[in-house]
């Protein structure tokens, strides 16, 4: 139970970093352009994604059920990885003008990012379809928001002409990350809450 809760909170805190993280500017863009709360931002979103980490990867250790099967604890602890290794990309000291590709540790460290993070999300959300209850529930909602995200990215970047629907495709974006993110918030309240399970993913 200790690490359940120990997990849970600190990925429920590393969400909250990361909504503050965005909502300050972060992934806005550098320079006059940006706001000026911007480096405040970029701090709260590595905040955040290190908590997010330390919490998956507590879990993955040592989560009580319905986290406690094999493939959620390989998925989280994956992802873990993955999500620590794209907080050293982004704080990465990159020179004035230069090119970020030019630093090897930038492009190692955002390599094994997102490479950890796209297996172990993949992992972790099919063996969460696999549970029931809760779990279940949660893999899917993370699905959804997951496909609209992508899918509206993808239309937002020029697939096909908009118009005057890109503003509409833009919001559904913001809301498929926004789901995707209360799903993760959701992930922390089921590690706290390890008392109350549905039937543990097949290990």
């Amino acid at each position: 139970r200790i690490a359940g809760r120990t997990g849970g909170a600190l990925i429920l805190g590393g969400c909250a970093a990361l909504v503050a993280g965005v909502a300050t500017g972060a992934t806005g863009p550098a320079g006059p352009d940006g706001t000026p709360l911007r480096d405040t931002g970029m701090l709260l979103l590595v905040a955040g994604l290190v908590l997010v980490g330390s919490g998956a990867g507590v879990v993955g250790l040592a989560g009580p059920e319905p986290l406690g099967g094999r493939r959620v604890r390989v998925g989280l602890g994956v992802a873990a990885a993955g999500l620590m290794s794209l907080a050293i990309c982004i704080v990465t000291p990159i020179d004035p003008g230069s090119n970020s590709l030019a630093s090897m540790q930038y492009v190692v460290a955002g390599g094994f990012g997102f490479l950890g993070i796209g297996i172990g999300t993949l992992v972790t959300v099919v063996a969460l379809l696999r549970a029931t209850g809760g779990p279940r529930r949660l893999g899917g909602t993370f699905l959804v928001g997951l496909v609209v995200m992508l899918g509206c990215s993808l239309l937002a970047n020029g697939v096909i002409h908009l118009g005057s629907l890109r503003s509409a495709v833009e919001f559904l974006v913001t809301v498929g990350g926004s789901v995707m993110l209360a799903s993760v918030a959701g992930l922390g309240l089921v590690a706290i809450r390890g008392d109350r399970p549905g039937r543990a993913p097949a290990a």
